[in-house]
């Protein structure tokens, strides 16, 4: 079971009221019963739900969205939760440094080799897929097989293509069941892709929290005005009884100078908690220097990376 207490914001409230409130607890635009438990204040509205699995709360909290326009699900606070094992997982005190592996729709096996030789080269910590791509099992054994000391989080559809001991799954395309069945097993970092604006990025934290995933990727503030990274912390680290914490790599055209401002803008506390995957500005030019300037950036920034 899961309680939670979702936090919306609306603009139109008949709409909301009469169709956001109806299925939340079950019922619909005619049927009112079960009578449900909710507070409304100044446009915003707090409601106390409870389903038996997280899949079923991610439907009942977004799926009625689209039919009242401007209504968002800006939070969810979870009261208790019976269902979401508790990962013994250590965080990494420092911060994480990815890679992305491009160009995604299609795989190219010399600029991917070139990637991860580098990536072990400089000791970056991890090379991951992108969200777009659909490598396939031979493919992906080819990564795996380069990676040496590196995590490779491999994006994955379905259990059965999983070659690598990390996973990345886009949950608003391929299922949250997926990254919960997948959770358990692997190390998994969920991807935003997909994420409706009418959900909050609070909000997606919180569902793979619950999801049991490691790592969320998210968007630098300067690329999407709407993410707050202090909000978005506080979503991955708050005190939630039964609940993991998770860590947030921050991706979308991130460079070296863009991940020391970052790093400098953060709270201390927060430090292990945030990583960067850094993507097209690898192969925005040299190769070889990109490298060395990521390399040159985390020898600056010690002790933290």
């Amino acid at each position: 079971m899961i309680r939670a207490i979702a936090k919306y914001r609306f603009e139109d409230k008949d709409s909301f009221e009469s169709k956001i409130i109806p299925y939340l607890f079950g019922g619909g635009i005619f049927y009112k019963k079960p009578v449900p438990n909710y507070e409304i204040k100044n446009k915003r509205a707090l409601v106390d739900v409870k389903t038996g699995s997280l899949s079923q709360l991610i439907t009942v909290l977004t799926g009625m969205l689209r039919y009242s326009a401007g209504c968002v699900l800006e939070d969810i606070e979870i009261v208790d939760c019976s269902i979401a094992p508790l990962k013994d997982k250590t965080l990494s005190e420092k911060i994480s440094l990815g890679v992305i592996l491009k160009p995604s729709l299609k795989f190219q096996e010399g600029i991917v080799s070139d990637l991860i030789k580098l990536a072990v080269k400089n000791k970056i910590d991890f090379v991951k897929d992108d969200d777009a791509s659909e490598y396939s099992k031979e493919d992906s054994n080819k990564i795996n097989g380069l990676v040496s000391d590196l995590d490779y989080f491999q994006k994955i559809v379905n259990p059965d293509s999983l070659v690598s001991d990390c996973a990345m799954i886009v949950p608003w395309v391929d299922g949250w069941n997926l990254v919960g069945e997948i959770s358990n097993k692997h190390v998994t970092m969920v991807h935003c892709a997909g994420l409706s604006q009418q959900i909050s990025w609070s909000s997606h934290i919180i569902f793979s929290r619950l999801a049991g995933a490691s790592f969320v990727v998210v968007s630098d503030p300067l690329f999407d005005k709407d993410f707050n990274l202090d909000v978005a912390l506080d979503s991955a680290t708050r005190e939630t009884k039964g609940v993991g914490k998770t860590k947030l790599i921050l991706s979308g055209g991130i460079n070296p100078e863009r991940i020391k401002g970052i790093i400098k803008s953060v709270n201390e506390r927060f430090i292990p908690y945030i990583g960067f995957a850094v993507g097209s500005w690898v192969l925005s030019g040299n190769l070889e220097n990109n490298f060395a300037l990521l390399k040159e950036m985390k020898d600056d920034t010690k002790p933290i990376f």
